[in-house]
């Protein structure tokens, strides 16, 4: 398999609340740390550490997204919420340690990260950054 692409943020995957926007870029960033240290040859065992730092970060993410959901009744909160739930699920499926030893199939995994990323940016985070700032929220 091809070797992935860096992660790259622009003004596309803005969502204009401040926190979420640098929370979005902190991902980014952590998915490209990943991917550089792979094509480091760096000690897997690294790299295991990294992602793992990388799926916990994710997991902070969704706190806050879900805390402001719940604190302007965000109507799309349900579905929003749904699709935490589902890439949670598809992480589990991942044993770290084992799959890890392996650079294509780590590839694998950044890349699934990094186009779930935009595509939940683009199709749900949008949505929800327009009700925030419908409701004060920068």
């Amino acid at each position: 398999m091809n070797e992935m692409q860096r992660a790259t943020w622009d003004g596309s995957l803005a969502v204009d609340i401040r926190s979420i926007d640098e929370q979005h870029q902190r991902l980014v960033a952590m998915i490209n740390e990943s991917q550089d240290h792979i094509q480091q040859g760096k000690p897997g065992g690294d790299l295991v550490y990294l992602i793992k730092k990388l799926f916990q970060y994710a997991e902070e993410h969704f706190a806050t997204e879900e805390k402001y959901m719940a604190d302007t009744t965000y109507p799309g909160a349900g579905a929003h919420m749904a699709e935490h739930a589902a890439f949670r699920r598809h992480v589990e499926t991942f044993n770290l340690d084992l799959v890890l030893r392996t650079p294509h199939l780590a590839n694998d995994i950044l890349r699934y990260l990094w186009d779930w990323l935009r595509k939940h940016i683009a199709a749900t985070d949008k949505k929800l950054g327009a009700h925030l700032a419908a409701k004060g929220v920068r």
